[in-house]
Parts: C-alpha cells; sequence; structure tokens
C-alpha cells in the first residue's frame, strides 16, 4: 500500500501526468461537473436553511478549498481500472506495480532457446525473466535449467549449428510451458505456477532477432490454449509480453491492447480464469505516459461488446 501511495504521489508530480491527464478536456469537464453538483447541493441547502446561506456568505474560501479538493481528487493518477466481461464472471484488471506483488499464476516471457545465463548477459537481470530468476531460483541457474529441460523433453525442436553464445534447442514461436516452483512456508509447502511463453528468437550473440507484432499476438493466443488445456481457475497475471525488448515500433498501449483482445477471444466459448490481471511497470506507466483513463475505456467496450472483439489493432 505504501510502494503504490509513494508511485502515485511521483506520478501526480510528473510532467507526463500533468501533460496527459489534468490538462485535458476529460479532467476539466470532470471538474466542472463535480463543481454543478456541489452548487447545486448548496443551492438546496441554502433554500432549506438560510443559517447555512449566511455562513458561505461570510466564508467564500470554504467553497473554494472544496473545489480545490475536489480537482485534486478528481486528476489523481489511475493506477488500476477493472471490468467484467459481460454474461460472465470473469473479471479483466489493468494495475500498475511490481508483477509479483500480485497473487496468482504468472507469465513469464522467454526465448525460444530457452536460453537462462544472465552472469554472461544473454538474459538481463533487469528483465523479467532475470527477476523470475533471481526471486524464485535464487539465480540457481542449473537448477532452472534442469527443470526447463525436463518440461521441453519431447516437444519438436531445431538443433542449431552455429557458434552460439547460449543453447542450441530452438522450439517453436509460441512455445509454452508450464512450471510449478514449490515454495516453503512455515506452515506447509506450497506451489507457485508459471507460464513460461517463447516469444523471439536469439540470434549467435545473443541478441533478439526481428520478429512480426503479429508473431506476439500468436504467441498470446497459444499461451491461452496451453493455460486451458492445463491450468485451473486461478488469476493470470501477465505483463505486456514483448513490449520491451523486442524492438518494435508499436506502444505499450498497443500491447495492452491485444492482451485483453486475445483473451476476451478466448474465453467466447470456456473460461480461462476467473481474473486476469495485466500488469504495467511504474517505470513504463511514467516514461511512456501510459493513459489508464484511456484503457478504461477500451476495455469496457471490449468487456460490454465482447462479440466485437477480433485480432485487428485498433
Amino acid at each position: 500500500m505504501i510502494c503504490r501511495f509513494i508511485v502515485s504521489f511521483n506520478d501526480f508530480l510528473s510532467k507526463n501526468h500533468w501533460v496527459n491527464v489534468i490538462f485535458t478536456r476529460r479532467t476539466f469537464d470532470n471538474i466542472f461537473s463535480a463543481f454543478g453538483k456541489i452548487w447545486l447541493l448548496i443551492t438546496v441547502v441554502s433554500f432549506f436553511s438560510p443559517v447555512a446561506k449566511d455562513s458561505l456568505n461570510q466564508n467564500p474560501y470554504f467553497l473554494v478549498g472544496i473545489i480545490i479538493l475536489v480537482s485534486i481528487w478528481v486528476s489523481r493518477p489511475k493506477l488500476s481500472v477493472r471490468s467484467n466481461v459481460r454474461n460472465s464472471d470473469i473479471h479483466i484488471e489493468i494495475q500498475v506495480g511490481n508483477i509479483f506483488d500480485f497473487r496468482g499464476t504468472y507469465v513469464i516471457s522467454t526465448n525460444t532457446t530457452f536460453d537462462t545465463d544472465v552472469s554472461s548477459g544473454i538474459i538481463s537481470k533487469n528483465s523479467l525473466q532475470g527477476q523470475f530468476a533471481s526471486k524464485f531460483y535464487k539465480n540457481k541457474i542449473n537448477e532452472l535449467d534442469s527443470d526447463l529441460e525436463n518440461l521441453l523433453n519431447g516437444l519438436q525442436f531445431e538443433k542449431l549449428n552455429d557458434d552460439r553464445l547460449g543453447k542450441k534447442k530452438r522450439y517453436p514461436l509460441g512455445t509454452v510451458i508450464q512450471l510449478k516452483k514449490s515454495n516453503k512456508g512455515l506452515l506447509k509447502k506450497s506451489k507457485t505456477v508459471f507460464y513460461l511463453v517463447a516469444i523471439a528468437n536469439l540470434n549467435k550473440h545473443g541478441s533478439i532477432e526481428s520478429i512480426s507484432f503479429e508473431d506476439i499476438q500468436e504467441s498470446i493466443s497459444e499461451l491461452w490454449k496451453k493455460i486451458e488445456a492445463t491450468g485451473n481457475i486461478d488469476p493470470i497475471v501477465i505483463p505486456l509480453l514483448g513490449s520491451s525488448r523486442c524492438r518494435l515500433k508499436q506502444s505499450r498501449t498497443d500491447f495492452a491492447k491485444v492482451i485483453i483482445n486475445s483473451f476476451v477471444l478466448a474465453c467466447r466459448n470456456k473460461k480461462i480464469c476467473e481474473k486476469l490481471i495485466i500488469v504495467i511497470s511504474p517505470q513504463d506507466y511514467r516514461k511512456y505516459a501510459i493513459d489508464l483513463h484511456h484503457l478504461n475505456e477500451y476495455l469496457n467496450c471490449r468487456c460490454t461488446f465482447p462479440e466485437l472483439v477480433s485480432y485487428t489493432k485498433e
């Protein structure tokens, strides 16, 4: 809670928030709407209570203070939005925060060779996969590689013969594996479930090769199929897959829309889960001035009219 308050306060002071949220027609419309309601209430109260009318005439700054407080509340940074898919009990949320602060089944993006080496720089320690290895495997990469090898056993792959830095087995784009990691708690043992989805190829130098936005869409579609076949209805926590290191020109907002569209489509005939949480990192939220008000409108539209949803990017 404290961390979210700090994020909210920092965003309120940021230039992007003032330019993209406060100085917009929507914000001023909301402020004037709130002012109109307050003024109507004051008029009604003054009609029935002359004492209240005299008090306001003697203390006009009280009304000014109320308007300022309402303006601050209306223009506050929005850190979460939520909507329900029509005629179902499926919820979709968009949240700003650290993905591992949310409870549920986690989606982790990876590469088609399932490289994991952080020490050599193939995988950045600051990437989501690097954070996953640090938090849940304590950087014991050999243990992580062993688990991945067992899960990938039997899947089709291409043998790479070039002089590359990392692994030489390349699996198809959109390959998804379910990984269950045991947690040793004080009272009982539990397991955290992860879905690792391969969204990009690495070249022999360990850099991401060119991929398309459509490749990301197809990989996300394969993710829902895997979850439908092997998962339960626990909340799914997913980042903006491919938005950071895949070098695509589309905005973070476009990536969020793709996840919303594909999930709504996947849930047309069967419930994938009861809640989908799309997580935007605080750094991306500030740096790219992501407008959650706009995403909220988009989300509400897609959830209200799921029959109109397609993969076509708006």
